[in-house]
């Protein structure tokens, strides 16, 4: 049976490297890091994201591992509420935060009970084998394996590059990322959680004095989130959050920045990189997730688009690895091609939808008499505000487009 090395165990690697197992395939799952232990990683997952969880039998490691659900949204606009929404917003589960490395851990458990996974952590991909019939590779050849940091090198019939926005494999196979022009980074600091969090977990954003940055309980106990927008001229040289975050937040918060000032992580600056190849595939190897796609953090997409492709790439890879038309590349190469024109839509979509929900912030930051208005007459216009706002939320959590595990 054809062989597949799948490069990064990200939610997308590791999703799609059980999905494969499960039918038998073989597959080596190979990571850079040693752990999964990393600063940064998403947490939001919205229903269209516990749906893909759910269609894989994945739903309960959800119980087993950090989560919690968020229980409305808030948009603050100096110092006074325009409006709350409560969740679901009309879903079947409210948007729920995960910690993303026991997750992972829990991914890559269940496909090490599977006799034809390999897992290789700690050791990077230094290049792609490529099929050639002289000594240097072209880039119109096939890829048929991986040569890895520490001397090995993995035949594979397919490659899957699942390695995220600055993915390797994508530049080794020479595939282009086209990015969108780049607006804000984000600064991420985390300090303790007032303690009515613990019951009431609304992700607030405000918006006062040109700035921008939202307010989470995270999945981690007892922590709150704080993700602040800086332009990416903008200086950020150490000062003393606290005052500058009690100045900001709503006046429930202020006290306790002021308490908190001590306990406030180092931030850590977030480069926003969003953008999509044209091309995800080439003869052998196949990009995913944030290596095809990088998505915006506006509204927690990128985990949701990784488990989406996970599950398309599943539906057309296995019928093709596990019947006769295995031995034929060219049934391979077609199925690569089906699975981004099948994918590519609701990509361009959600970072389209994602896109103009960030610049009607930027407006917001930009025009103060545009905020004052909207704050001094928030009893009258929020809820409408509310009503048009959740409205449009509703393809950034449903999905855009239908996305079904086939049967197995």
């Amino acid at each position: 049976m054809p062989n597949v090395v799948i490069v990064g165990a990200g939610p997308t690697g590791a999703t799609l490297a059980l999905l494969l197992a499960r039918q038998g395939i073989p597959v080596t799952l190979v990571e850079a890091a040693h752990n999964f232990q990393r600063q940064f990683r998403g947490e939001g997952l919205m229903p269209s994201g516990l749906d893909a969880l759910n269609q894989m039998g994945l739903g309960p490691l959800l119980e087993t591992i950090p989560h919690r659900p968020l229980s409305a949204w808030e948009f603050w606009l100096n110092d006074r509420r325009l409006f709350r929404a409560d969740e679901p917003l009309g879903s079947a589960h409210p948007c729920t935060l995960v910690s993303q490395p026991p997750l992972l851990e829990a991914l890559i458990q269940a496909a090490q009970r599977q006799p034809n996974f390999e897992w290789i952590a700690g050791t990077a991909v230094k290049d792609l084998l490529w099929q050639s019939d002289g000594e240097t590779s072209q880039p119109d050849n096939r890829v048929t394996g991986v040569h890895l940091t520490d001397g090995r090198t993995i035949a594979a019939d397919l490659v899957i590059g699942a390695d995220g926005r600055a993915s390797a494999i994508r530049q080794k196979a020479g595939l282009t990322l086209e990015t969108q022009p780049k607006s804000i980074d984000v600064l991420w600091f985390k300090l303790p959680a007032p303690p009515d969090y613990a019951t009431d977990n609304r992700f607030c954003t405000v918006v006062k004095k040109r700035r921008v940055f939202s307010l989470f309980h995270g999945a981690e106990e007892g922590k709150l989130h704080l993700a602040w927008a800086i332009a990416p001229d903008e200086p950020t040289e150490q000062q003393d959050w606290a005052k500058t975050f009690a100045a900001l937040v709503p006046p429930e918060f202020v006290a306790h920045f002021h308490s908190a000032k001590d306990s406030i992580s180092p931030p850590m600056r977030l480069s926003v990189l969003v953008g999509r190849c044209n091309r995800w595939h080439r003869p052998g190897l196949l990009l995913l997730g944030d290596a095809a796609h990088p998505m915006s953090p506006v509204r927690a997409q990128g985990i949701n688009m990784a488990l989406r492709d996970a599950i398309a790439a599943a539906n057309h890879l296995i019928p093709v690895l596990t019947t006769t038309n295995a031995s034929d590349p060219t049934a391979l190469d077609r199925a690569l091609a089906h699975i981004q024109t099948e994918r590519e839509p609701e990509i361009i979509q959600a970072q389209t939808l994602q896109a103009h929900e960030a610049s009607r912030g930027e407006l917001l930051r930009r025009f103060g008499l545009l905020r004052q208005g909207l704050s001094t007459f928030s009893p009258l216009v929020g809820p409408v505000v509310k009503q048009i706002w959740t409205q449009q939320q509703q393809p950034l959590r449903e999905g855009i487009t239908t996305v079904r595990l086939n049967a197995d």
